[in-house]
């Protein structure tokens, strides 16, 4: 007989404030810590190992990171979105998600020489063979996860993947570096995380650690799983063919500056967006039967997301070359304009990613999926069209299919919460107001430090420009009126100030 596991879904409104803030605190923490590591890492290794090998690595992780988003058949979100959870759930669920797992470890093994001649690299064989044993970890740890997220312990997520992080991907990559074994070092580490990641998530949910199998169970699961299994194949397939696209029509070395810019780009905007995304998915379904009360979270979200991510894009696209060559070397100079065409995708992108838990969390996983789909296609048709203008063409076709992606989505989940247009925009208008304003100030400032320090002194310069584009965003939140600004600075201040100190708190209150 199986039993109900799992905090219930009917929870207080303060309660579930109170809850849903923590989980916003430590999972900006763990993302905070994570692009601070993952930036520094990115750096080091960059010096250390050429754009080359990074592009043969890259060549493999098309194929496991397209594989990881399938890998467990959806069941992690299946567990968060289960309203009545048993220990059948659990059971079926690992089952199912080890299975899976083993079965694109092995297929993934016996492709390796097919990748390895479609890219005409031989080494890709030995790289894609052994990152295909992650999806053995990662079947174990998925249930784990789903209850973690389920329970919104965020903190245990947190150590979790700090942990593995430092211990496997920063210790393990980079000493092999130093070495002289970098393309080891790079899949080594991959490897190492992927480890210590399940095991210490297995530690800190444990969940009953038995394999079963409920038809019953597992259909209820596979419903909802199955749904976001198809989300995340679309969209890995998305977040891959444009590099599939450049490997196998371009070389080793332009794959490589591309996944740079992507990289630069991306890093920020999934980082962040994903505090919320990992934290609303459980909240909303907790919130049901309220759809007004979801469609207020909603807006709060998707402004406070655009709020730090408009004008993070924005300063990217205009200071490309100061990121590019004053942290990798001027080796990786190639990587600018992809990275400048590649931010006005990171626009398009935030707003996209904010609708995505509004529509699992009401159950309507299927029409987020139609849309994934449509969006690969006109990916893949725009990259394969394009790519003879190069890395840029490839970038073009990444913005008008998010742009369509942003559109569409929006569109489905402002009529899932009965919100019209208006609010949307007035939602984003602060965010695009200061975005604006940081590109202004380093408009005017770009060209002061040419004059003043030559063509040298690459990262004084970024420096100096994040400066000023920091000083810009912080005193339009301190200075703009209110009905320029918004209602999301306060609401931010009002649920943080508490943790800052009493004179700088006494600041910001009053402020707001």
């Amino acid at each position: 007989m199986t039993h109900s596991v799992g905090p219930p879904l009917d929870e207080t409104s303060a309660s579930l404030k109170q809850r849903t803030l923590s989980g916003f605190n430590w999972k900006s923490l763990s993302v905070a810590m994570q692009n601070l590591l993952a930036f520094t890492v990115s750096v080091v290794l960059s010096r250390l190992i050429s754009p080359q090998v990074f592009g043969l690595f890259g060549m493999a992780a098309i194929f496991t990171g397209f594989a990881l988003h399938i890998a467990t058949l959806g069941m992690e979100p299946a567990i968060v979105q289960r309203r009545d959870l048993t220990e059948g759930h659990l059971r079926s669920g690992m089952t199912l998600s080890v299975l899976m797992g083993l079965t694109i470890m092995t297929v993934l093994w016996l492709l390796a020489d097919r990748v390895a001649v479609f890219f005409h690299e031989p080494r890709v064989a030995l790289v894609l063979r052994v990152l295909s044993l992650i999806f053995v970890f990662s079947g174990l740890s998925s249930t784990s996860m789903g209850l973690l997220r389920r329970r919104l312990e965020f903190d245990l997520i947190f150590k979790a993947e700090l942990t593995a992080y430092l211990l496997g991907y920063t210790a393990v990559s980079i000493t092999l570096a130093v070495l002289g074994y970098g393309l080891l070092g790079l899949v080594a580490g991959t490897l190492a995380m992927h480890v210590i990641t399940c095991f210490l998530i297995i530690y800190f949910a444990r969940p009953p650690l038995k394999f079963g199998w409920q038809w019953k169970d597992a259909r209820e699961l596979l419903g909802f799983g199955g749904g976001v299994s198809l989300i995340r194949l679309f969209g890995a397939a998305a977040t891959r063919v444009d590099n599939i696209v450049i490997g196998r029509f371009l070389t080793a070395a332009h794959l490589g500056l591309y996944a740079r810019a992507y990289n630069i780009m991306f890093l920020p905007l999934v980082r962040f967006t994903s505090i919320f995304s990992s934290v609303l998915l459980p909240v909303y379904v907790k919130m049901q039967d309220d759809r007004p009360r979801i469609a207020d979270g909603y807006l709060k979200a998707l402004g406070a997301a655009t709020l730090f991510v408009f004008p993070v894009m924005i300063g990217l696209m205009l200071c490309a070359r100061y990121v590019v060559v004053g942290l990798y070397g001027p080796k990786w100079e190639g990587a600018i304009l992809a990275l400048r065409v590649l931010c006005l995708a990171g626009i398009f992108k935030v707003g996209s990613s904010m609708a995505g838990p509004v529509v699992q969390a009401l159950g309507r996983v299927y029409l987020q999926v139609w849309r994934e789909g449509a969006y690969l296609a006109l990916l893949t048709v725009g990259a394969l069209a394009w790519i003879r203008y190069g890395l840029i063409g490839v970038g073009l076709a990444v913005v008008l299919a998010s742009l369509y992606y942003y559109v569409t989505m929006s569109r489905q989940t402002l009529r899932l919460l009965g919100v019209g247009w208006q609010a949307f925009y007035q939602a984003q208008r602060p965010s695009l107001i200061i975005a604006l304003l940081v590109g202004l100030a380093q408009g005017l400032m770009i060209p002061v430090l040419e004059q003043a320090l030559g063509e040298g002194w690459m990262l004084l310069k970024l420096f100096l420009l994040l400066g000023v584009s920091a000083a810009v965003f912080l005193l339009s939140l301190l200075y703009l009126p209110a009905s320029v600004k918004g209602e999301v600075p306060a609401w931010i201040a009002r649920n943080y100030a508490p943790f800052l100190p009493r004179p700088i708190r006494g600041f910001i209150l009053g402020r707001f």
